[in-house]
């Protein structure tokens, strides 16, 4: 029973502890008393050999125990920095939508609201700035569009990223490669938003802080995963670096890797020299014909039961 009272912990140590001590101690009283007994060896030697194998799995048992604990404490522990990782990217994404709207459409509307005084008495010139003001408001449109657009939702992701690229080559120097040719046309996968939004955030970074003159990205699939590649000749970024920028508030990568790990999927940062490769994988499961993906990357009901 020694042994067995020994699997109990989860200490392998302890068991092995009470374990030993049982079987030599079994082993010395069959050896002393053999010839009272008329004990054969061969008995002794098997009842020998089982409670060894007693022992032995008293002692494994603990191990298998203690590794199971581990685990689910790590499991844990994972899910509640996932969890504070999550509500951090929410916070970010809510202040970058706020600063974009503040730093750009917000200011053209309070421009050409005093501009509209100097219209009521007159001035030409007035009528031209609130004429631009309005016309740089219409960018407006082009940010909903990159934080979720139709597109997505309508041909799926390949067209998306495609619209995404295009604009942003509009916009920039840089030039942007797409390669998809291994996503077929019109795909939609519950994957779509966690790529669309890791591609827009990744490539955001590079024009901002890579001084990069290019950006390739690979979309394909591979084995069950669907796997988006982002790379580029600028400076380059190394995970300490990442880690550092986070701490000081900078969670963009961050909040992809966030994103990638709540999809059960993988994020990984390599440097190319020069340049970097941002690689996100994540598990590919398509959408029905009838379903469509939400803002957070959810199904959400089919067109038959959608209001207009």
């Amino acid at each position: 029973m020694i042994p067995l009272i020994a699997a109990a912990q989860l200490d392998p140590v302890i068991s092995g502890a009470l374990a030993i001590p049982t079987l030599s101690a079994f082993i010395a009283r069959c050896w002393i008393t053999q010839a009272s007994n008329n004990e054969p060896w061969a008995s002794i030697l098997l009842s020998s050999t089982v409670l060894a194998g007693l022992a032995g799995g008293s002692v494994a048992l603990s191990v298998i125990q203690r590794f199971k604990v581990q685990t689910i404490a790590e499991l844990a522990r994972q899910r509640t920095q996932l969890l504070q990782d999550l509500l951090g990217v929410e916070k970010h994404e809510r202040q970058a939508i706020s600063e974009r709207l503040h730093d750009g459409a917000l200011q053209y509307v309070l421009v050409a609201r005093k501009d509209l005084e100097d219209v009521r008495d007159g001035s030409t010139v007035a009528v031209d700035r609130v004429q631009l003001a309005v016309v740089e408001c219409s960018l407006l449109r082009d940010v909903v569009r990159e934080l979720h657009p139709d597109v997505l939702a309508r041909l799926g992701l390949k067209a998306a990223l495609t619209a995404l690229t295009d604009s942003l080559t509009s916009r920039t120097e840089l030039t942007i490669e797409l390669d998809a040719r291994r996503w077929p046309d019109g795909l939609r996968t519950d994957a779509d938003y966690v790529l669309y939004s890791a591609a827009r955030e990744t490539m955001t970074n590079v024009i901002k802080h890579a001084q990069a003159h290019h950006i390739w990205i690979d979309l394909g699939r591979d084995d069950g995963l669907a796997v988006l590649r982002v790379s580029d000749d600028g400076v380059g970024i190394s995970e300490a670096a990442m880690a550092q920028k986070a701490q000081e508030g900078h969670i963009g990568l961050s909040s992809i890797r966030a994103k990638a790990l709540a999809s059960e999927g993988q994020f990984d940062v390599r440097s190319t020299s020069p340049g970097t490769e941002i690689t996100i994988s994540v598990p590919l499961r398509a959408l029905s014909a009838d379903t469509e993906t939400g803002a957070d990357g959810s199904a959400l009901v089919g067109a038959s039961q959608r209001s207009l």
